[in-house]
């Protein structure tokens, strides 16, 4: 079995990190689909979600293409105006919310 490498999570803590959570990871998988960062296209589609479903910041941010911590700066900066749910201190996003961001950022 080969020895993970010694700067990373799992050989510190003997775990394996969930994707959706690990920047170093370059694929995702969620709902049985796998999702590369890289690709010319969104990497994770939403329009096969109901548009009143809300999502976490992290589906949000693969929707967009950005890091979840980008999200965090938008909305504390206001820098866009993509709106957004407070349900006690979680946040989350509206689907609807979302494609209607990416419509509106079309040239």
């Amino acid at each position: 079995m080969k020895k993970p490498a010694s700067n990373t999570p799992e050989a510190n803590f003997g775990v394996t990190l969930d994707p959706l959570f690990s920047d170093h990871q370059s694929n995702f998988e969620i709902d049985g689909r796998v999702s590369d960062r890289g690709s010319a296209s969104l990497p994770f589609d939403l329009s096969s979600r109901p548009r009143s479903e809300l999502v976490t910041p992290s589906i949000a941010a693969l929707a967009l293409g950005v890091a979840k911590e980008t999200l965090g700066v938008w909305r504390c900066t206001k820098r866009y105006p993509l709106r957004y749910v407070k349900i006690g201190r979680r946040v989350r996003y509206k689907v609807e919310d979302l494609l209607n961001f990416i419509e509106s950022r079309a040239v």
